[in-house]
């Protein structure tokens, strides 16, 4: 490995991101991004870079098993109301609407759902499955109902007198449908 292939590892160990770390080893910004995906893809590279990540992880004793049960404590945690405390460890007090002093609560449900999302990862299947085909409702008022409706007579129209099987196709497949979905 040359001088700047070394300083691409040392710096995407630092932060795993191709791009920023070709430009801290002294490729161009211009061609940063292209010069990292292919030193990504350099054999000696890749064999450096996991070479350094297990030695961290075996030195730091990280495993999937640690990092997993630390995002399922910290959801845990995260899930319950906790009391809101000063630098003192004293609970925070805020009035009520009724005028009452009651100590304030704390909930994260955004950190919650991020610690969800890290361990569906580990789920097989997770990110694999299919989207539940969605139908679009649209409410309209009378009027917007009857411009609809005569929207879409226009396009029938043009469709029986165009050569455009397009046009033809989706009149044809939206006819009586609520809605039609790119991709149906």
């Amino acid at each position: 490995m040359n001088e700047r292939q070394k300083l691409f590892v040392k710096h995407y160990l630092i932060e795993p991101n191709a791009t920023k770390a070709a430009i801290a080893a002294g490729y161009s910004k211009k061609t940063a991004y292209s010069q990292g995906q292919r030193l990504l893809k350099h054999v000696e590279v890749q064999q450096k870079i996991t070479k350094r990540l297990e030695a961290m992880s075996e030195k730091l004793n990280i495993s999937a098993e640690y990092v997993l049960s630390t995002v399922h404590e910290t959801v845990e945690r995260c899930r319950q109301a906790r009391p809101v405390l000063d630098k003192l460890g004293q609970p925070i007090l805020i009035e009520t609407p009724a005028g009452e002093l009651a100590a304030a609560y704390v909930f994260s449900p955004r950190d919650v759902l991020k610690g969800c999302e890290l361990l569906g990862r580990h789920l097989p299947g997770f990110f694999a499955q299919e989207k539940a085909p969605t139908n679009t409702i649209i409410i309209l008022t009378e009027g917007e109902k009857r411009e609809a409706e005569q929207s879409l007579e226009k396009i029938q129209a043009l469709a029986s007198r165009s050569q455009e099987p397009l046009i033809a196709e989706f009149v044809e497949r939206s006819d009586g449908k609520e809605s039609v979905h790119a991709g149906d």
